[in-house]
């Protein structure tokens, strides 16, 4: 969905569906939503089936979801959403403290757009005014974007998903092949924002198993997400996936999730590298940070250095992979039709260009 500035120069509204089972956290929810400028609660559901039947008629922007639901569980739920629905964001909301602990590694690699913890104050207004805070900082991006997609006249509200999109491929539209890189490849930097989970279990289902150089992931998550989700991605991929961690080897074939609340320098030389967190200030509004880590790598490996930026709000690695391209290295991007947030891809190449 194209979010922001329509064509005709109005600010379009996040039409949104609450799916919760508690009729109290609906109506927090819904109160808590009516005090942010540019959403508008267009429907709501208790359950899974009644959810995909409301937004089935509606075709909302946005989704706040609960996990704990009656029947279908909110993961089920989430996946058959995004499977039908992939323009659609999902905002979960759920008590993060119920949930299994490899939970929010599943709903970060299903596709929602972020976890919110729902409150639990006695106070109701403080409850409100939380879940207001929380939802904000998580879609102020999404609500002050201009647009980023010209509707197509066969699909002016940019519900259909552009040509070979993963999930065309997912449904068996195209294969996929194997990831490979050139020899001149000595490390792979993956960037991703928003929609970077469920681009990422793509991505790196199909890598190959004997790939000789090490891969680090910086994907924008808060503190605590990140160690569930590189469980969750190693499930998938032929490479381990692992969370970084202050002085640990970097190891050839092997994949690094930056931690939440970190930025992930790499550090030492191109055959003994090392990796360094640094609570340093935020860039771009996020820590970890694409282009923090670029500049890092770039010192260690040069022209050696492969870039993929995919999916993303914002212009996090546009920079730093304009940098790799001018020594030398090479600069991979998502397409931006494919992206569930086209920004960063865009960004990249229109700052770096692309191999």
């Amino acid at each position: 969905m194209t979010l922001g500035v329509s064509a005709t120069g109005h600010r379009r509204e996040l039409r949104t569906v609450i799916v919760d089972d508690s009729a109290l956290a609906r109506l927090l929810l819904r109160d808590a939503l009516s005090l942010i400028p540019g959403i508008r609660v267009v429907g709501n559901a208790s359950e899974g089936q009644a959810a995909m039947e409301v937004v089935d008629a509606v075709l909302p922007d946005l989704v706040t979801l609960d996990i704990d639901l009656p029947g279908i569980d909110g993961i089920g739920l989430l996946k058959q959403l995004k499977h039908r629905h992939p323009r659609v964001r999902v905002l979960v909301c759920t008590r993060v403290s119920e949930l299994p602990p490899t939970a929010c590694g599943q709903v970060l690699a299903a596709g929602a757009l972020a976890i919110i913890d729902k409150p639990s104050s006695r106070n109701r207004d403080a409850n409100v005014r939380r879940l207001r805070e929380e939802i904000s900082k998580r879609l102020a991006k999404l609500l002050t974007a201009t647009a980023e997609v010209t509707p197509q006249k066969d699909d002016p509200a940019g519900y259909l998903v552009e040509k070979m999109t993963t999930t065309d491929a997912a449904r068996g539209g195209a294969s996929v092949a194997p990831v490979a890189f050139g020899k001149s490849v000595d490390f792979v930097l993956i960037g991703c924002s928003t929609g970077g989970p469920a681009a990422l279990r793509q991505l790196l289902s199909n890598m190959r198993g004997d790939l000789n150089v090490p891969i680090a992931i910086v994907q924008h998550i808060p503190p605590g997400f990140s160690k569930p989700l590189a469980q969750r991605l190693s499930e998938n991929c032929p490479l381990p996936v692992s969370e970084a961690s202050d002085g640990m080897p970097m190891q050839a074939g092997h994949a690094y999730l930056a931690p939440g609340g970190h930025h992930l320098l790499v550090t030492g030389t191109m055959m003994a590298p090392l990796m360094q967190l640094d609570n340093g200030e935020l860039e771009h509004g996020c820590r970890p940070a694409i282009d923090v880590t670029l500049r890092s790598v770039m010192r260690v490996y040069g022209s050696k250095t492969l870039v993929v930026i995919l999916t993303g709000m914002g212009r996090d690695g546009a920079a730093g992979a304009s940098d790799i391209r001018k020594r030398g290295g090479k600069v991979f991007v998502q397409s931006p039709e494919s992206s569930t947030v086209s920004s960063m891809p865009r960004q990249t190449l229109e700052t770096a260009g692309a191999d």
